[in-house]
């Protein structure tokens, strides 16, 4: 596994991206001013806040992303913004497993502060000082990981590889399966023993992060067993989340008939509706491959 950085300068970085180097530390000082902001309500109450970068910023982040933390091996675990893999992956991990335990890290990328960002690229990827600075700035904004920033994904990745180290060996000495999605954590097995359960939360803590207080639990097959917004209890399926999707699709139709919506938002409707569909067939197959799932060997 390749767990360092194609580059090892600052001057290499800039040379990789076809930047100056002084465009690049005038892009980094400037990251909180080249943002646009936006909250969105969450399912469970509340708000969800967004950032995204400027044009001029994003396509420095685009290169970062692709000619940078592309090129590292950082997981086998996890399964959030690498290629080939998915929710859909992640969940096929944990299928035919007769108990699961899940758990989300609360408030997971406002916790990523700027120096946990700077001490994972220095400690778990060799990078120099001045390099991990540059690249944290460039990555961060208003002292968190911004939701929207096209090296966000690279960045969860890499500030929970100590994380995942340590839940992998837990599970490996219990014989267990571990994945993690962003913030969705789970384990899986024939029985999870509540001294597993007690470990993996010293772990979590132990790491600085903090579990959900009311997401999460050890389920069973009798039970909706949701992996990553997909149940497994029975094969794989999206559960309740297809009925969902139905009825605003009625609604959307009843709305257009009478006249709230316009032609162009019905039609993005049905458009939406049409690849909810497809996403949810996606899944389902799962249940066939289920012996046979890509990413499921350790």
């Amino acid at each position: 596994m390749n767990c360092r950085l194609p580059i090892q300068s600052v001057s290499e970085l800039a040379t990789l991206l076809g930047i100056p180097i002084n465009e690049l530390w005038r892009a980094a000082r400037n990251t909180s001013k080249t943002y646009s902001r936006w909250s969105e309500p969450k399912p469970s109450g509340g708000l969800r806040n967004f950032s995204a970068p400027f044009p001029s910023l994003k396509a420095i982040q685009k290169k970062l992303h692709k000619l940078v933390f592309s090129k590292i091996e950082t997981s086998t675990t996890s399964h959030y913004g690498i290629k080939g893999k998915s929710n859909i992956t992640n969940a096929c991990e944990h299928l035919g497993n007769p108990l699961i335990f899940t758990f989300d890290l609360k408030s997971f990328f406002p916790s990523i502060r700027p120096e946990r960002v700077n001490r994972a690229l220095i400690d778990e990827l060799g990078c120099p000082a001045d390099l991990a600075s540059l690249l944290t700035k460039l990555a961060t904004c208003d002292f968190q990981l911004p939701q929207g920033a096209p090296t966000s994904t690279d960045i969860a990745n890499i500030v929970t590889i100590r994380l995942q180290r340590r839940l992998l060996g837990l599970a490996r000495r219990w014989g267990l399966k571990f994945t993690i999605y962003a913030d969705d954590v789970t384990v899986s097995g024939a029985d999870i023993p509540e001294r597993v359960v007690a470990d993996v939360k010293m772990i979590v803590r132990s790491e600085g992060y903090r579990l959900h207080p009311t997401k999460g639990g050890v389920y069973n097959k009798s039970s909706s067993q949701m992996v990553t917004g997909i149940n497994i209890a029975h094969g794989a399926t999206v559960g309740k989340t297809r009925k969902i999707w139905r009825a605003e699709l009625h609604r959307s139709k009843q709305r257009f008939a009478a006249g709230e919506l316009s032609e162009e938002e019905w039609l993005r409707a049905q458009t939406r509706s049409n690849s909810q569909g497809i996403y949810a067939n996606a899944v389902k197959r799962l249940t066939v491959k289920e012996g046979a799932c890509p990413a499921r060997k350790t």
